[in-house]
């Protein structure tokens, strides 16, 4: 494939704000390079990734960016390279020493064909670290010397490039945690493992209160065991790509119901945790309905109760007021919320 460079810098422009098209610039690059697979990273001093990638499998991709990366002998050996400088695998280590390294063993043993590497590397102060490289088997001979210098030619367009989806993803970033911190459901986003990368202001306080909740070594932990377990392979499912999964967990002085789903558009495979503290989120729909529906303080009452899952019997016992009197309670709520039944009513109040 010839070297299109305004083909290039149009991805490129687009692949600032479009994931979609930061997507395709490995696939352009494999393509170029006549390469089996091509991946460009960010590792950020924060520790976010930011990856990009053609014909490499999420397994290795993810074992890659998890350890193998801080070990990988190219990687090291563009490191110290530093800027403004692409080159060949062989570079920096021939094929019989490769084979001894941890990565090799563990990732690219079970290959049959040894694979050869074009790239380059950078280090840019304060902010991370770059990688850009394109493989090929060892079938397909050397990488070309014109190839080598025109990524030489890239490697400045492709480091703004990543400096700009980055100061735009903080930006997104910042306001998503602030959408997220006035919700009143905990928010956790965690990798299959149960790691903790993301936690809402309620997500915190719910770990800070020492309940049913709590963070141990970073990972989501549970006082109640079956949950624990549960909540786990929850978590791993979600993380492979399996549907949604609903969980309730119970104590003395608490109701939860937990929600655990894929976490749509993330680069890395994780899952997103929503846990609802019942009695508070019911208290919180019913006062909201109460202002907005003109609900009574009595009303007001009956709602909440319903939110929390008790029927208009409960109630009554529970208050020690008469059935009657409740069901009047509940028909005003009715009329109120514009619903004639109690499902609709509790559906209602739920989306205030």
């Amino acid at each position: 494939m010839d070297f299109n460079p305004d083909k290039l810098t149009g991805l490129l422009i687009d692949s600032v704000a479009d994931d979609a098209a930061f997507a395709l610039l490995p696939q352009y690059f494999a393509r170029y390079a006549n390469a089996v697979s091509a991946q460009i990273q960010f590792h950020f001093a924060d520790g976010a990734v930011s990856i990009a990638h053609h014909g490499i499998s999420d397994q290795v991709l993810n074992q890659y960016n998890a350890f193998y990366w801080q070990h990988d002998v190219w990687a090291s050996g563009y490191e110290r390279l530093g800027y403004n400088n692409t080159v060949t695998s062989d570079y920096f280590i021939n094929e019989a020493d490769f084979t001894e390294t941890e990565i090799y063993n563990d990732l690219f043993r079970s290959e049959s064909d040894w694979r050869r590497a074009v790239g380059f590397g950078a280090t840019l102060e304060g902010q991370g670290r770059l990688f850009v490289a394109a493989h090929r088997v060892v079938s397909q001979g050397e990488f070309e010397a014109d190839l080598v210098r025109h990524l030489n030619l890239l490697q400045a367009p492709l480091i703004h490039l990543i400096q700009a989806r980055r100061r735009l993803t903080q930006g997104r970033g910042r306001l998503a945690a602030r959408i997220l911190d006035a919700e009143l459901d905990a928010v956790i986003v965690a990798d299959a493992l149960g790691r903790v990368v993301y936690a809402n202001a309620a997500a915190r306080a719910l770990f800070a209160r020492g309940g049913p909740f709590y963070l141990r070594s970073c990972q989501i932990a549970s006082s109640d065991p079956q949950i624990a377990r549960s909540l786990s392979r929850a978590i791993a499912g979600a993380c492979n790509g399996r549907g949604g999964r609903e969980l309730r967990a119970l104590s003395p002085f608490d109701r939860f119901r937990l929600a655990i789903d894929p976490l749509d558009g993330a680069q890395s495979k994780l899952a997103c945790v929503r846990i609802r503290d019942e009695a508070t989120w019911a208290a919180h729909c019913a006062a909201v309905a109460r202002v907005r529906l003109g609900f009574t303080a009595a009303e007001t009452q009956v709602a909440e109760a319903l939110l929390r899952g008790l029927t208009p019997s409960d109630y009554a016992a529970q208050r020690g007021v008469s059935l009657p009197t409740v069901r009047t309670q509940l028909r005003s709520l009715f009329d109120k919320s514009g619903v004639s039944s109690q499902a609709e009513l509790i559906k209602h109040l739920g989306r205030i």
